[in-house]
This record gives C-alpha cells, structure tokens and sequence, in this order.
C-alpha cells in the first residue's frame, strides 16, 4: 500500500490514509484532509510506493487565475479576429452594394447615350433627305 508523508517540517510521518477534519472554529466550517499524526491539512500530497513518486495536488487548492489568464490570452486575440473578419464581411458587403448600384447606373447611362446616338442618326437621316431634295 501507497504511504503519504506529512508535510508539516516538525511531523514528516508516514501513513497510508489521511483522516478528515472538520474545523467548526471557522465561519463557514472548513473540512479537509490531515495528517492522522499532527492534523496538519493535505494540500499537496507525495505519495511514495516502491520506486515511484507521484505528487497528487488537492484541486479545491489550486489558484486558476493563471489558468484563466492563458485562457483568456488565447482567446481575446481569437475574439478580436472575429471582430475584424466580421467588420471586413460588412466592408465587403458594402462595396459589392455599391459596385452594384454604380453598375446599373452605368447601364442607365449606356441606354441613354444609345438613345442620343439612335437620335442623331434618326436627325442625321433626315438632314441628308432634306439635302438631297
């Protein structure tokens, strides 16, 4: 069977199963594993079998602010490239509008200049009869 070493300097015993203490003298009461000899609290426990250490940390311990922060520096960048791939969609959008509109007018200019050209040739038609008569 696996044993555990205290951690607390003056105690350093070994044993094989912590104890659960529960402390009514704090506001809210607060259990935790100890050590069976001195009830220091188990935060990080060395467990030592054969050949082999293997350091079991109690998560209720562990501070994620720095986990949050590796968190959050991957995933802001992510948040503003979205931002700008979503602004730029807009821009685009925007510009395929306006290509559109400046294309049907355009279009509009190209019929009303074949208009006048379809006029002065009816006018330039007319001008060689009357020259011709």
């Amino acid at each position: 069977m696996p044993t555990i070493t205290c951690p607390h300097a003056s105690c350093k015993k070994q044993f094989e199963n912590p104890v659960m203490v529960t402390n009514f003298s704090s506001t809210p009461q607060q259990t935790y594993k100890a050590c069976p000899f001195c009830l220091t609290k188990i935060e990080t426990v060395t467990i030592e079998t054969e050949s082999t250490y293997v350091e079991i940390i109690n998560v209720d311990d562990v501070d994620t602010s720095a986990i949050r922060q590796k968190i959050s520096d991957i995933v802001e960048p992510q948040k503003a490239l979205l931002e700008n791939i979503k602004n730029l969609e807009k821009q685009k959008a925007e510009l395929l509008e306006e290509l559109e509109n400046l294309k049907r007018g355009a279009e509009q200019k190209i019929c009303t200049l074949q208009k006048e050209v379809d006029d002065l040739k009816e006018e330039t038609r007319i001008l060689r009869q009357l020259v011709e008569n």
